[in-house]
This record gives structure tokens, C-alpha cells and sequence, in this order.
């Protein structure tokens, strides 16, 4: 499965609805990006509040980057 989401001009993204729900993420939660290989990051999402802590805190979603990003 494919799903797309496009970056608006001020680099926000939403994610969509499917991705969330394997995430398992919601309003306030964290998304942390982590460079695994070059032009590919894992995604980690991080519950926010002690009430969240039975549902599962990390999960992981690969996605390929098609170009080089300097961040630094």
C-alpha cells in the first residue's frame, strides 16, 4: 500500500488517517525521525500523557527519501 501526503509551504504534513492508526498516534503525540541509512529514516511515535501508556509507544514506519536534506 502507497499513501502520499504532501509538505504545505511552512513544512506542515498530514498524516494520513491510515497512518496514524499504525502509529497509533494522536493530537499532542511526538513523531521522532531517526536517519537509519542514507535517504532513510524510521519514524517513532512517542505518547504524549500517562494515560496513553496501554497502548503500544513506539512503532515504526519506513519511508524512502527521494533527495538529500540538509538540516544542519
Amino acid at each position: 500500500m502507497k499513501l502520499t501526503a504532501r509538505i504545505q509551504t511552512r513544512g506542515r504534513v498530514t498524516l494520513p488517517a491510515e497512518v496514524r492508526r499504525a502509529l497509533q498516534v494522536a493530537g499532542g503525540d511526538e513523531l521522532v525521525f531517526v536517519e537509519t541509512a542514507p535517504g532513510r529514516y524510521e519514524v517513532k511515535a512517542e505518547a504524549r500523557g500517562a494515560a496513553l501508556l496501554k497502548r503500544r509507544r513506539t512503532a515504526r514506519l519506513e519511508v524512502p527519501v527521494k533527495r538529500q536534506l540538509d538540516l544542519l
